[in-house]
């Protein structure tokens, strides 16, 4: 087998998020947000899960469109 080159680069630390709150600084497990706001982490929509969202992706986080929250 031979040998490849691959040129790698190493990604910015991304700052830890709440899937509840969508808060940055803490996960799930520690969030103390009342109110869940369950939304689809494609698409940004509540209603439902990624799993079966079809539509394009959203950031609920920061509104940017073509990459998802999580």
């Amino acid at each position: 087998i031979g040998w490849i080159r691959a040129r790698v680069e190493a990604l910015a630390a991304r700052p830890l998020q709440c899937y509840t709150c969508l808060g940055v600084g803490h996960t799930r497990a520690h969030c103390k947000a009342n109110v869940d706001r369950g939304l689809c982490y494609r698409c940004g929509q509540p209603g439902h899960t990624a799993v079966g969202c079809t539509a394009n992706p959203h950031c609920a986080y920061c509104a940017g469109e073509g990459h998802k929250a999580d």
